[in-house]
């Protein structure tokens, strides 16, 4: 009773979301900042997040914001000698709104670090569609839009960190698949058997 806990320095992330949002043409309300900030320390201790709120309540901005103000403080706290902040493969992130395109500002390549925001909606395509289904013809294998995704940014060799973002309402039905991903497992686990192992990130 009666402790009082200490508020961690994050001045610096403060600034780089202020500096982030007006990039996004935006304004760095306090209450936005502060979303942004629970949602880098939430991703700190969880492999994937969920953000829930009414359509237009900032939800896709958070992320946009949160991702450009991560890969600017990567890069100006990386050594002359090219030493990289290490890479989660993916980070699997749902949210439920509208956005199905990310068109946030992309940081130039030549400085060595992004965070790849892979964007779909899950209701706008089928479960086949979206995990990957067999012909009833051929009986081959095709790979989902979410399966394809995540298969890419596992087996991407660079020092980028990737989000996966299912961008729209949730539901069981697309949802029940992500349980093995969101768990301590981190593994995607497809209609044909396969499972996509998710490396563990920071």
């Amino acid at each position: 009773p009666n402790t009082q806990l200490p508020s961690p320095d994050q001045q610096q992330l403060t600034a780089a979301l202020e500096d982030s949002a007006r990039s996004l043409g935006l304004q760095p309300g306090d209450q936005f900042v502060t979303k942004a900030m629970q949602l880098h320390d939430t991703l700190g201790v969880r492999f994937g997040v969920m953000l829930v709120g009414p359509a237009g309540g900032g939800k896709s901005a958070c992320y946009q914001c949160l991702r450009l103000a991560q890969v600017q403080l990567v890069r100006d706290h990386q050594t002359p000698s090219g030493t990289h902040h290490s890479r989660p493969s993916a980070a699997a992130t749902s949210t439920a709104g509208g956005l199905h395109n990310d068109k946030t500002p992309q940081p130039s390549e030549s400085l060595g670090f992004d965070i790849q925001a892979h964007v779909l909606n899950p209701k706008s395509i089928s479960l086949s569609e979206l995990y990957g289904s067999y012909s009833s013809v051929t009986h081959d294998w095709s790979d989902g839009l979410a399966s394809s995704l995540v298969r890419k940014a596992v087996m991407d060799p660079s020092q980028d960190m990737h989000w996966v973002v299912f961008d729209g309402p949730v539901d069981a039905v697309w949802i029940e698949n992500m349980n093995t991903v969101l768990d301590d497992n981190r593994m995607l686990c497809l209609p044909n058997s396969e499972r996509v192992k998710l490396d563990e990130g920071q």
